[in-house]
C-alpha cells in the first residue's frame, strides 16, 4: 500500500522545508548577558564579605 502521487504534490503556497522566524536580536549577545550578570553577582557577594 502506498499513498498516492497526488496527495504527495506541494502547491505554489506550500514548500518542503518551513521558514522559522529569528527572535528578534537583543542589543548584547547572549554571552555577553551572562558574563555581565557572573561578573555583578561576584563583585557583589565579594563586596558584602570584605564590608
Amino acid at each position: 500500500m502506498s499513498l498516492p502521487l497526488a496527495a504527495l504534490a506541494l502547491t505554489d503556497g506550500d514548500s518542503a522545508i518551513e521558514k522559522v522566524e529569528t527572535p528578534p536580536k537583543k542589543w548584547m549577545n547572549e554571552d555577553v548577558s551572562l558574563f555581565i550578570l557572573s561578573f555583578s553577582a561576584f563583585f557583589t557577594a565579594f563586596y558584602l564579605f570584605i564590608f
